[in-house]
């Protein structure tokens, strides 16, 4: 099962956000072309972001490797023969 965090199903939509802060409305007041692109804008990067961390979300770490496995792999004598002759 999935969870999402952060994400409440009655959340507000953006553009019913922007219509009752202020600050939006007068950018939209001031330049409608501008809004509009700068709106869409927001839009296309938040929906990017939100893909970028479902995708990350999902993501399963690799399981770990022990050194005795790594240094066997590699042919190396882990503790071996030259470690015994150092001390």
């Amino acid at each position: 099962m999935s969870a999402m965090l952060g994400v409440c199903p009655t959340a507000v939509t953006p553009e019913s956000f922007r219509s009752h802060e202020s600050r939006f409305r007068m950018i939209e007041a001031a330049d409608p072309e501008r809004y509009k692109r700068l709106a869409a804008d927001a839009g296309t990067e938040a929906a990017r972001r939100l893909a970028l961390y479902k995708h990350l979300s999902e993501w399963k770490a690799p399981a770990p490797v022990s050194a005795t496995a790594t240094a066997t792999s590699t042919g190396a004598d882990p503790g071996g023969a030259a470690a015994a002759g150092e001390r």
